[in-house]
């Protein structure tokens, strides 16, 4: 069998799976602020004002955007920067560990994204975007 015929799949296949990624973690963000608030470092609750729970809507909010921006393909190499920058700021926050490994995984993914585009599927790719 020759997979090459497959590679044009490629980005979309990240862009699903990153995309629904976020949009689970976003809404999850929405739903149960509390669970997530305390990963939050001191430091950025003390920078940003915010408590740790209004900290949590907020990058639920940006997450679900990212994800549905991922998930049609739309300002594809934007929303993977901006994801890749979030997950940057999630990894140097954690240290190593479980969820690090996973966002890690996730970071890779948003990076593949930023070199590829949208690729087959997107709305990156119709005429006017």
């Amino acid at each position: 069998m020759n997979w090459d015929h497959y590679t044009k799949y490629a980005p979309f296949v990240v862009r699903l799976g990153l995309g629904l990624v976020l949009l689970w973690f976003g809404i999850d963000a929405l739903l149960n602020p509390g669970v997530w608030s305390t990963l939050v470092p001191k430091w950025i609750l003390g920078w940003s004002h915010l408590s740790a729970d209004t900290f949590m809507y907020l990058n639920g909010v940006i997450e679900i955007i990212l994800g549905l921006l991922l998930l049609i393909g739309l300002w594809t190499r934007l929303a993977a920067m901006l994801t890749a920058c979030l997950l940057l700021g999630i990894l140097l926050s954690l240290g190593y560990g479980d969820l690090a490994v996973r966002d890690f995984g996730l970071f890779l993914g948003a990076i593949s994204l930023l070199c590829s585009g949208s690729g087959w599927g997107g709305l990156d790719s119709r005429k006017g975007f």
